[in-house]
């Protein structure tokens, strides 16, 4: 009898058998770990791909609200993160710490360019400093999917002869020439875009004094955060 549990106790079959919460924390450390390479993988994607992702998921937890909720939850997450990564490494850049401002609040994020950066005096033509401060604004355009404000805004100094009859009319052309340039240029998609022009009537500081006239000739471009899915 003693040397059958003996015999027993040394056992290759029961010497190799592990215990079953060491199966189950592997299989957790597994899955895990699954799951942060598929987020990483994620965060790599582009617009169009994180789009396609979104609605496949939702299409796939249709029937779990709960797990459609959450998987949207994940994905706004991401999306914010990347959203605040791009306005730091915007805003760090020499070009726009230099000639632009940055405003966030829960509605929009707005971006202020100063006027005689883009153009000349009375012109619409973007001068071609103005195209390295585009270009750097530019991923942070594509990485949203939301509709886009351009506005052009003047001070109130009449126009004296030229191609524009009045400040109003030259604003509207400086906010399509920066349209333009993002649709033409950078391949946005135009139907995210509004163009207005205002002309001398919605000055930021009095136009009492030529620093204040400066400061209300600008383009201001909103990125529209109502709605974000």
């Amino acid at each position: 009898m003693t040397s059958k549990k003996k015999l027993l106790s040394i056992s290759p079959f029961r010497r190799n058998v592990s215990p079953i919460w060491l199966t189950v924390y592997s299989d957790l450390v597994t899955n895990l770990t699954l799951f942060f390479l598929l987020v990483y993988a994620f965060t790599r994607l582009g617009v169009e791909q994180r789009n396609e992702i979104t609605f496949w998921l939702s299409r796939t937890f249709t029937k779990t609200g709960t797990a459609e909720v959450r998987a949207k939850e994940i994905i706004k997450d991401l999306q914010h993160q990347q959203t605040k990564e791009k306005i730091e490494e915007l805003t760090q850049t020499e070009q726009f710490s230099k000639y632009a401002q940055l405003e966030m609040n829960e509605k929009l994020i707005k971006i202020t360019l100063k006027a005689p950066v883009l153009f000349d005096s009375g012109s619409a033509e973007l001068k071609s400093q103005a195209n390295e401060i585009l270009d750097e604004i530019t991923p942070l355009l594509k990485l949203l999917t939301q509709n886009i404000i351009v506005e052009g805004h003047t001070d109130n100094i009449p126009i004296a002869g030229g191609k524009y009859s009045s400040n109003w009319e030259l604003s509207s052309a400086r906010a399509f020439s920066v349209v333009d340039y993002f649709v033409r240029k950078k391949g946005i998609k135009p139907e995210r875009f509004v163009i207005a022009g205002y002309g001398e009537f919605r000055p930021i500081a009095p136009n009492d004094t030529e620093e204040n006239r400066a400061k209300n000739r600008r383009i201001e471009i909103s990125i529209l955060r109502t709605g974000e899915q």
